[in-house]
């Protein structure tokens, strides 16, 4: 019995510090991973034997010859306990670490400045064609497709604009291409201008504030204030009258009608006469009361009129409301310089 106690302690010994290099990697291992820094952990090789002194007291049981007297073993015995139970529990922790930041809240149509100019309602798809007609000084009248743009609107407010611009080919016949097209989402609160020629689709994301007017600032003290505009006085400014038209049917729609006349007074912008500007407008008498057909008259330009047709109510596919699978989405910082 007594020639075998050494050996007992001997393999007692080794157990102990297996576990203590184990209990040491793990520590280690946590550490690096959840980047604490162990500043109430160190490590020490002592004749050859790796050691593990936490808080200023070594983990190994004070049956390891030189470590500890015996009257601490049932101490050292519970620190080892409470150091490898530590160990394990940031171990399992370990996976969730980085993943607790939480997903951003699902944007809701009121939050996104995109709903004021884009409200949820009746969904439906029309055609808005311009056009204009000038008038020459001989009398000459050309008449001219300015653009034409196919709208679709969904129940959510999204929007989709696919503008066409009007061109004479060759043979003198006139065609048209399309130019590029525009999604406006309220509900991601996003916009999306795609290029149809490149396929890119080119992105803006809209935070809560944007689009929103800022509230007053205060300017730095040290700036030279700009001297305000010299006002217009009171017979040299443009005015403006507004006529009811009542009620008429145009592209089988019921509309209400209103003019609006503005005259601007001989001399206000370099003219020895007064000019009016006349401008009519018929908007649908029931929801979603849309602009069916408007008119200005500028002597200055000529006549331009824009004209919805192909009016149809229902729910458009949502798939023209997503950017083609075919298409590189580009945030502003790649955009193309002008």
């Amino acid at each position: 019995m007594v020639i075998g106690r050494p050996c007992q302690r001997k393999d007692l010994a080794n157990r102990t510090l297996r576990k203590a290099r184990r209990i040491a990697f793990r520590i280690r291992v946590t550490a690096l991973i959840v980047q604490v820094p162990l500043r109430s952990c160190s490590f020490h090789l002592l004749g050859g034997r790796l050691t593990s002194v936490l808080a200023g007291h070594s983990i190994l049981p004070s049956e390891f010859p030189g470590s500890r007297p015996p009257e601490s073993a049932k101490v050292m015995t519970a620190r080892l306990r409470v150091a490898t139970v530590s160990s394990l529990l940031l171990l399992i922790a370990i996976p969730t670490v980085g993943q607790s930041t939480s997903a951003p809240a699902a944007r809701t149509e009121g939050d996104c400045p995109l709903a004021k100019s884009n409200p949820a309602g009746v969904p439906y798809s029309a055609l808005v064609e311009i056009t204009l007609l000038q008038t020459l000084a001989d009398g000459t009248h050309i008449e001219s497709k300015q653009q034409s743009t196919q709208v679709y609107h969904d129940s959510h407010g999204r929007l989709r604009q696919e503008f066409k611009q009007p061109f004479f080919g060759p043979t003198g016949k006139k065609e048209e291409f399309l130019r590029y097209i525009m999604i406006t989402d309220p509900v991601a609160c996003v916009t999306y201008n795609l290029d149809v020629s490149a396929h890119v689709a080119r992105r803006h994301i809209y935070a809560p504030a944007e689009m929103n007017p800022a509230g007053p600032t205060t300017e730095p003290s040290n700036v030279a204030k700009q001297p305000a505009p010299p006002t217009t006085s009171e017979e040299l400014r443009p005015k403006t009258s507004t006529e009811r038209l009542g009620t008429d049917m145009i592209e089988g729609l019921a509309v209400e009608g209103k003019r609006f006349t503005t005259t601007y007074p001989a001399g206000s912008q370099g003219n020895d006469r007064a000019i009016v500007v006349t401008s009519e407008s018929w908007r649908m008498s029931l929801e979603p009361k849309l602009v069916v057909l408007s008119k200005t008259s500028d002597p200055r330009a000529g006549e331009t009129t824009d004209r919805l047709t192909n009016f149809q109510l229902g729910e458009p596919s949502p798939d023209l409301f997503q950017v083609p699978s075919d298409y590189q989405i580009q945030d502003p910082a790649k955009w193309p310089k002008s």
